[in-house]
């Protein structure tokens, strides 16, 4: 079966899992709660009520997003994973979000710049992507290291401060 995601057509070999892993699912999304550079904003709230949530279903994830602390940066996870794994996670932090429609030099450049910026940041869970609006995208395997996670997290969200700067930057002539 073909699902649109980020942009593009996936195929999904098995929409449900019977052998997903909801407690490594759970363990992503308590990872996220107890972090201190992201904070829940919305999806399913508390614990109980995400582990309650979770299915196998990969057609049917239950998301939630993670503000940051002190960044413009946002999460969405998806539990599980749309094509494998547990979790994935999108960094987003668009410059402006009607960019994601547009084509042309700017938003090219602006992508590989976003890519620059968040591509040191990133380890064995996050990739770059060269986008206006996404700039990482995080797929958990069951097995994950909390510590490499949360440390991973942590990264992800100086890279997000990054582009916070290169956002302003750009954006200061206009406003000044």
């Amino acid at each position: 079966m073909l699902v649109h995601h980020i942009g593009q057509l996936v195929e999904v070999q098995n929409m449900t899992d019977p052998n997903f892993d909801v407690k490594s699912a759970a363990a992503v999304l308590q990872s996220l709660d107890q972090n201190q550079n992201w904070i829940r904003n919305g999806g399913q709230e508390g614990s109980t009520g995400v582990e309650d949530g979770i299915g196998n279903s990969r057609a049917a994830p239950v998301r939630t997003r993670y503000a940051g602390a002190d960044t413009k940066g946002t999460l969405t996870v998806s539990v599980p994973a749309p094509t494998t794994g547990v979790a994935e996670l999108l960094l987003k932090n668009p410059l402006d979000h009607t960019l994601a429609e547009n084509t042309g030099s700017f938003v090219t450049a602006l992508s590989h710049a976003h890519s620059r910026r968040v591509d040191q940041f990133c380890g064995q869970y996050f990739d770059p992507l060269s986008s206006p609006n996404i700039l990482a995208r995080g797929r958990i395997p069951a097995d994950f290291s909390k510590v490499d996670f949360r440390n991973e997290l942590a990264d992800i969200h100086d890279g997000s401060k990054r582009v916070d700067a290169l956002h302003n930057r750009l954006w200061s002539p206009l406003v000044s």
